[in-house]
């Protein structure tokens, strides 16, 4: 009888461990079919690179939505603060999301600041909806745990609990696609080389059509302004966290052109700060901020939209800012590390660290630089020249103007940049052997550098090392060119 029970045991534990194996199999091959016909985008980017980051190595993360991503860079921020940073942010996130996010972050890193973009309060649940990408692509990016499941709890109706744990389910048509199949099967094979950082500026700036829209239109009255209570408790469970991981909550609102142009937005500010001063240790509204830091029509994507984010060159102008604050008044400097390895190796080919920041020696890194101010125009002076190696034969040369150019002439005017090998060198492109040099003409496109002064700057790809000379100027038409500066025998 004694050796029936034992059989019978030993049956069925071989069973459990069967079922067991068989699940994880199964799960395995899920797991693989959902990446290969899912629709890969930024959101899911962000967990992936997210996730590859050297544990405990972020000192400050970024959550919010769309607002997030496009406004706070931190390649700026790590230059000015000498920190690593990163945004974990996704499409009309809501503070529910932010939360559960927040937690799944924590499991990897313990960061000094938390930067959350207030956009995030809405007042409402995404529990009402089904169907909804938005949701759909954060919760696919964050890794099986039991963190993902209350999220998916919290923030999805029963019906969707299958689709948002598995989107395999949603997804199957698309094995279809092949072209889908192949581009999947493609990133997944290559090594993750770059240093992505989660920030997705937008590049369009806002023009004269788009300003005048916002100028006319009927503006939304915030006088009554609140905020939800279900908002209030995520921020208050933000709080808890930061009390018991030992973390700064930093609030902050990016800026949009109709809310500066809205004399009732000063109420919803108002009652903003009041909340959020129960629950966090700082808050920065951009839009009550904005002459301070100059913001501009250029400062706003060029969309007519409710929703309006910021412009490449008024992230930088929102970026600069923040990460000054945190290191010069808000926090202090001692709370801030000096930069360890993994930011010098991360750091040193990024023209944010030549640009904005101070723990890089630019004699030491730079390739070529000009000591002296030169002329184009008499109104458009030349203070510096360099080129940074960014990787294996590319190249970034960043031009910096005197704060007194004239910005408007200049952005009437294309750049020529004629790199003319030695005869040494046989790298010159076979394209380019009947003029003698590689061509790289580009549009200057101005960004704000610092008391007052701009910089443009052209990535240039070429295989020369040796080089005679570097000519460059502006061009219109014709005859119409500014003076030439010719720089001489230097290595690449």
């Amino acid at each position: 009888m004694e050796t029936m029970k034992k059989r019978s045991l030993y049956i069925f534990n071989s069973k459990i461990l069967l079922a067991g194996g068989f699940l994880i199999l199964f799960f395995i091959c899920l797991n693989g079919l959902q990446t290969l016909t899912a629709e890969y985008d930024d959101i899911q980017k962000r967990w992936d690179y997210f996730y590859e980051l050297p544990p405990g190595s972020l000192d400050i993360l970024i959550l919010g939505n769309s607002h997030a991503y496009s406004t706070y860079s931190p390649n700026i921020i790590d230059a000015i603060c000498g920190t690593n940073s990163f945004v974990l942010a996704s499409n009309s996130q809501k503070l529910e999301q932010t939360y559960y996010n927040l937690k799944e972050a924590l499991k990897y890193h313990h960061p000094k600041i938390i930067v959350i973009q207030l956009s995030v309060l809405s007042g409402d649940s995404w529990k009402k909806e089904v169907g909804d990408y938005r949701v759909y692509s954060n919760l696919d990016g964050m890794k099986y745990s039991l963190n993902k499941l209350k999220a998916v709890f919290t923030q999805r109706p029963k019906a969707d609990y299958i689709n948002s744990m598995f989107p395999f389910f949603r997804n199957h048509n698309n094995w279809k696609d092949s072209k889908l199949l192949a581009s999947n099967l493609e990133r997944l094979e290559n090594v993750k080389n770059e240093d992505y950082r989660g920030f997705s500026p937008r590049e369009s700036e806002m023009g004269n059509k788009v300003t005048e829209q916002y100028k006319l239109s009927k503006k939304q009255d915030l006088s009554n302004y609140k905020i939800s209570k279900s908002d209030e408790s995520y921020l208050d469970k933000i709080k808890t966290l930061s009390k018991e991981n030992k973390f700064k909550v930093v609030y902050v609102m990016s800026p949009k052109y109709s809310d500066l142009l809205n004399s009732t937005y000063t109420k919803k500010y108002n009652i903003l700060k009041k909340v959020v001063s129960k629950y966090g240790d700082g808050y920065f509204d951009f839009n009550m901020l904005s002459r301070e830091i100059g913001l501009k029509e250029r400062s706003f994507e060029n969309g007519y939209i409710g929703y309006q984010h910021t412009s490449y060159f008024g992230a930088v102008q929102v970026s600069t800012y923040l990460a000054n604050h945190f290191k010069n008044e808000y926090f202090g400097a001692e709370q801030l590390k000096t930069p360890d390895k993994y930011w010098y190796n991360r750091m040193s080919n990024k023209k944010e660290s030549y640009l904005y920041g101070s723990f890089l020696d630019m004699k030491s890194k730079t390739i070529l630089e000009l000591g002296n101010r030169l002329k184009l125009f008499d109104d458009i002076f030349i203070d510096k020249v360099f080129v940074l190696k960014k990787r294996r034969d590319v190249y970034e040369l960043i031009i910096e103007f005197d704060d007194k150019t004239n910005i408007d002439k200049l952005s009437m005017y294309k750049f020529y940049v004629h790199l003319y090998p030695k005869a040494s060198d046989t790298n010159l492109k076979p394209e380019s052997k009947d003029f003698g040099f590689e061509n790289f003409d580009f549009q200057p496109y101005t960004l704000p550098l610092r008391n007052g002064k701009i910089y443009v700057n052209k990535e240039i790809n070429t295989k020369i090392k040796e080089v005679e000379k570097l000519n460059l100027g502006l061009f219109k038409s014709g005859l119409d060119r500014s003076e030439q500066i010719t720089l001489i025998n230097f290595n690449l």
